[in-house]
């Protein structure tokens, strides 16, 4: 049998966000842009066919929180935190109609996680801790009732390692400090953590080195250099055990605080390098 029209819309659509996130995280986010607008011209298209349909609204929400994401990436700021409100308001009403969906709690908790980034980025510390503060508490119910799911733990982890950021965004170093020093012990408390997780912790660890420039913070200028050797240290560590996207590496602008480091620009090159480069 030949797949039907919807179907054909469903899969194009599908195929061109997964491509666009692509082109983000190797850079390209102009292109990355085009396919991901494309694809949620696609997804309104079809929820208008079918308004009940809950997965075109999940993949709305999810098209705009890589938009929003990739529109930050190019610089475009005002775009960038339109689109994540966009996204947001989408996921909400998703979740507030469907509040026993584990599901879709999840992924809201997600938006609230990348719409507090792109808020607290351009500056809307206010908006972005309090959508940090859902994402925690949705995260924390969710972990609480699977303490053996190792991936519910790592994203309780991640929300923490979230609220530091923004609280290191708004000048409260001692709090930012606390806050990724709580995040660290429980990715490393993870029971056979995933290489995922491994790179989370690695990003944490390089957004804790950074600290050390605030005012306030405690730590010293050579503390701060320290801490950033063992991100990079954990970062081959999540590479050597399976971690998938290397050349996220590039771009991930949790990573931003290594980049100036001569270590981690090894370890680029050394991702760059083919595995037997001199093979014919």
């Amino acid at each position: 049998t030949y797949p039907t029209v919807l179907s054909f819309q469903r899969s194009q659509a599908w195929l061109d966000t997964e491509t666009g996130r692509l082109l983000g995280w190797t850079g390209r986010a102009d292109e990355g842009i085009v396919l991901l607008e494309g694809a949620r011209a696609a997804r309104e298209r079809l929820l208008k066919e079918n308004p009940k349909d809950i997965v075109h609204q999940k993949q709305l929400s999810r098209i705009d929180q890589e938009l929003s994401r990739l529109h930050a990436q190019a610089g475009q700021t005002a775009k960038a935190s339109a689109v994540s409100q966009r996204g947001f308001a989408t996921a909400r009403k998703l979740a507030e109609a469907n509040p026993g969906d584990p599901e879709i709690q999840s992924a809201f908790s997600g938006s609230c996680c990348s719409f507090a980034e792109v808020q607290g980025k351009i500056g809307h510390v206010a908006e972005a801790m309090a959508a940090i503060e859902e994402a925690l508490a949705i995260r924390r119910r969710m972990a609480e009732s699977r303490p053996d799911d190792v991936a519910l733990q790592a994203s309780r982890a991640d929300a923490v390692r979230r609220r530091a950021v923004v609280l290191q965004q708004s000048g409260r170093a001692a709090d930012a400090i606390a806050e990724y020093r709580r995040a660290l012990s429980m990715f490393r408390g993870l029971n056979s953590p995933r290489p995922v997780d491994l790179y989370d912790m690695a990003c944490c660890q390089a957004l804790f080195s950074a600290v050390a420039a605030l005012p306030g913070s405690g730590m010293s200028a050579a503390q701060g250099q320290a801490e950033g050797e063992t991100a990079v240290n954990m970062l081959r560590a999540a590479i050597e055990s399976g971690y998938g996207s290397p050349g996220w590496l590039r771009v991930d602008s949790d990573l931003d605080p290594l980049r100036s480091r001569g270590d981690f620009q090894l370890l680029l090159m050394d991702l760059a390098m083919p595995a037997e480069p001199f093979a014919r």
